[in-house]
């Protein structure tokens, strides 16, 4: 969820200490007079009982103070991005994975002209490295270094009800913070006509221009996931796109950045109009491209997100539901998975991948390399695979 404006128009902990309190307690058990006796004997005299009690001194941390100091100390690594595009400004959030890496969703950056990352009173200037629009996911490349807080995306689902915490701009307002909790896990959501899978459901308030920034989990400090969008359907109801499905896709991009170009508001040029041409075939490839669909799926499949890679099969490319699907990948126990494809054929709406290369590891059939292709088919703006012709061969 971002923030459209139209031009023209913790680590701390306070301790409470507890006195500690020694009560002595003395008892004189009944002293009868000493009888004498012929040979003057005396009874002997009965000893006092000494009880003492003690208290234990502790320390206390409430939640308040836990948020407190994880925001203290992450919040200078959020930066405010401001996508300038043709008569718009979109304001949305980002934070920091790199000296020059701002992570944040796509919808934030798309279709922009130039875009500005700001912090505090610091600003630069950003391109867009990596964006994944079936997913929204993006990386943006700063002009210069950017300092403050570098986040860590979460290895693991958070816990359903754990405490969570988003930050961002919402509205366009300074630095803002809600609370609330991870309030479901895998949500399937349609959004802009597209399946958005793996979603992690909170409580926690947002609004217009929380977009792109970190869901913290308040325990650890980690991003659990990034802010895709609240419902005015709902109250209480808002979604982030996981840690598990963004993560990989920014080590993806850190490792081989894919920059795309910058929006132009030139006026496109008058078409000729054809009355026997009903339709423009789009450029090969489509947003993404069949390989780059491909290799998301393999990498899906390589980190476990079996859901999500269930996401790229057109509708009866398998005669298998996601349950049997994600039972199977389970079972198949894939760890490890090398990518690489070639677009050797493609209509607009149709494409076929040949596999440049293509080596799996699992526990049952351990190292495999792949040859053959895939057939592509564009599905609502969207490459998903219609049908594999590929071939295992054990590993030399």
């Amino acid at each position: 969820m971002l923030l459209r404006i139209h031009s023209g128009a913790v680590q701390g902990f306070t301790g409470l200490i507890l006195g500690t309190a020694a009560v002595l307690l003395l008892c004189a058990c009944g002293s009868a007079s000493r009888p004498e006796t012929s040979v003057g004997r005396t009874e002997p005299a009965q000893q006092s009982t000494v009880v003492v009690t003690r208290t234990v001194t502790g320390s206390t941390t409430t939640p308040t103070d836990q948020l407190a100091g994880l925001v203290s100390t992450t919040k200078s690594g959020i930066v405010r991005i401001t996508a300038n595009g043709c008569g718009t400004q979109e304001v949305g959030t980002g934070f920091l994975v790199g000296r020059y890496l701002v992570a944040t969703v796509e919808h934030v950056v798309d279709g922009a002209t130039s875009i500005s990352l700001t912090q505090g009173r610091k600003a630069a200037t950003g391109v867009v490295v990596g964006d994944d629009p079936a997913r929204d996911v993006a990386l943006i490349r700063s002009n210069k270094p950017l300092s403050g807080h570098i986040f860590h995306l979460a290895s693991r689902t958070p816990p359903l009800g754990s405490s969570v915490a988003a930050i961002g701009f919402p509205l366009g307002l300074p630095l803002t913070v809600t609370q609330g909790d991870v309030s479901g896990l895998r949500r399937t959501i349609p959004i802009d006509r597209v399946e958005r899978r793996s979603l992690i459901q909170t409580d926690a308030a947002v609004n217009p221009g929380n977009s792109g920034g970190p869901l913290l989990s308040v325990d650890n400090g980690t991003v659990v996931g990034l802010i895709d969008l609240g419902t005015n359907q709902a109250n209480g109801i808002a979604f982030a796109v996981s840690a598990q499905v963004a993560g990989p896709l920014i080590q993806a991009w850190e490792a081989a950045p894919q920059t795309t170009p910058a929006q132009s508001c030139a006026a496109p040029p008058q078409a000729v109009t054809n009355p026997q041409q009903t339709s423009t075939p789009r450029p090969a490839g489509g947003v993404p491209g069949p390989v780059r669909v491909l290799d998301n799926y393999w990498n899906d499949i390589s980190h476990g997100d079996y859901s999500s890679a269930y996401g790229y099969l057109a509708p009866g490319a398998i005669n298998l539901t996601e349950a049997q699907f994600v039972s199977n990948e389970q079972q198949a126990g894939i760890t490890n998975v090398t990518f690489s494809g070639q677009l050797v054929s493609s209509t607009g709406e149709a494409a076929t991948v040949d596999i440049a290369s293509l080596q799996t590891i699992d526990t049952q059939y351990g190292c495999r390399n792949w040859t053959g292709s895939y057939e592509m088919v564009d599905q609502h703006s969207s490459w998903v695979i219609e049908r594999s012709n590929i071939t295992p061969q054990a590993c030399a």
